[in-house]
């Protein structure tokens, strides 16, 4: 069995993805989040530091959640799903992401198709020999409905809980409704405890915006990428049930912050204001006033356009 147990989490959780660079590691700096993603490039790259007896989590000193991502989008240029899944499961992750095939972009027909043939047959291998030993998140493929469906009906059949969706272009480009269309089109196809990760969801609204269409987790390098270029994420300061109570989550949510100068500070400033809309979204779930939040908290053109999904 998995050493931990997250197919039965159910609060929402933001993982920061890691970079060698360590003053982008906020768990050093008391940043307390509930998971984290490893790139398997980051591995690949540092056998050496990351080759051991122990749990990846216990040498970087980090006590929660540890998912390794496949390398897929990365420079591994890895294209058998054994190798990836192998260092994974030496690293003791609690998630494994297998590895899949992103079709190139503007590829034809043809090509898109046999990059799902293959994220397919990867997922049925690796599913096959992991005997319940991690945890699995099987990455949805496809630049249309139809090959996404594909996708997901296959997971389905294979038994898989827990599926990633990428959205880091949706996000970036803050494209809301393509988000909320493309994840509801592929959540209708699970059953109703699936997990659902948003891969590379940096926007805060777009969090906001997801959380109350069912996505629980949620991972990007946003925050300290946009630290290397001085930019801080402006700063949100608000509760998402209307009124401010005196639980601790509420007084690390309302909790203004001086903007820093220093990259390192930028880092661990920009995390702790994504982790506040992790809190908000949190609340907003567990109140179960989902789009009561997303009124108040999005600008009134967003949220009429939005509206229809809620």
């Amino acid at each position: 069995m998995p050493k931990k147990n997250i197919i039965n989490e159910k609060k929402i959780i933001f993982f920061p993805s890691i970079s060698m660079d360590k003053k982008t590691w906020v768990w050093k700096n008391k940043i307390d989040t509930d998971g984290l993603l490893v790139s398997y490039d980051v591995l690949f790259s540092n056998k050496k530091i990351f080759e051991s007896k122990k749990p990846l989590g216990a040498r970087l000193g980090y006590k929660n959640y540890i998912i390794i991502d496949s390398g897929a989008f990365g420079h591994s240029q890895e294209t058998n799903p054994l190798v990836v899944y192998q260092m994974q499961k030496k690293a003791q992750a609690d998630i494994a992401i297998l590895l899949d095939k992103i079709p190139p972009k503007n590829a034809d027909q043809k090509k898109i198709d046999e990059a799902i043939t293959i994220t397919l047959n990867n997922a049925k291998m690796i599913q096959q020999i992991n005997n319940n030993e991690l945890n699995l998140m099987a990455v949805i493929q496809g630049n249309t409905i139809a090959t996404q469906s594909k996708c997901a009906k296959a997971y389905t059949k294979m038994g898989y809980k827990i599926i990633g969706i990428p959205m880091s272009t949706l996000s970036k480009y803050r494209r809301y409704t393509q988000g909320i269309e493309k994840v509801l089109n592929i959540k209708k196809l699970f059953p109703s405890h699936t997990i659902f990760h948003a891969l590379g969801c940096g926007s805060r609204t777009m969090i906001a915006i997801l959380s109350v269409m069912g996505v629980t987790f949620f991972d990007s390098s946003a925050y300290y990428k946009a630290a290397m270029y001085g930019e801080a994420i402006k700063p949100i300061s608000m509760c998402s049930i209307g009124k401010a109570g005196s639980k601790p989550e509420c007084k690390y949510c309302l909790k203004k912050q001086r903007v820093p100068k220093s990259y390192a500070a930028k880092v661990n400033y920009n995390v702790r204001e994504i982790l506040k809309e992790i809190q908000r979204s949190r609340c907003a779930k567990e109140m179960n006033v989902g789009k009561e939040y997303l009124e108040m908290r999005l600008k009134k053109n967003l949220f009429k356009k939005i509206l229809k999904y809620l």
